[in-house]
């Protein structure tokens, strides 16, 4: 875990945890994963993600062969309201 010291569009700021994440579970033999991010755009794009033929649609197509681990894996949009963490840093 570490700090990412460049200017990213908010998609790629999401992106990385969520690759952080999926590495973790991997690690520890979790069968089921769940992951939330109050970025609309990412989850759209990522449960579009053969439309994109962009690096970004590239990257989601990879971390979605690598959700093929998992017995269950969900990618959703929640609130920034119900995440307390974000919503406490953007207020």
């Amino acid at each position: 875990m570490g700090f990412v010291d460049k200017e990213l569009p908010i998609e790629w700021v999401e992106l990385l945890p969520m690759e952080e994440s999926l590495n973790f579970a991997r690690l520890n033999n979790w069968k089921n994963l769940e992951l939330e991010s109050d970025c609309t755009s990412l989850v759209n794009r990522f449960n579009k993600r053969n439309k994109y033929l962009t690096l970004l649609g590239y990257r989601l197509r990879e971390i979605h062969r690598q959700s093929f681990y998992f017995r269950f894996f969900n990618f959703r949009r929640a609130p920034r309201c119900c995440n307390k963490v974000a919503d406490f840093i953007c207020n």
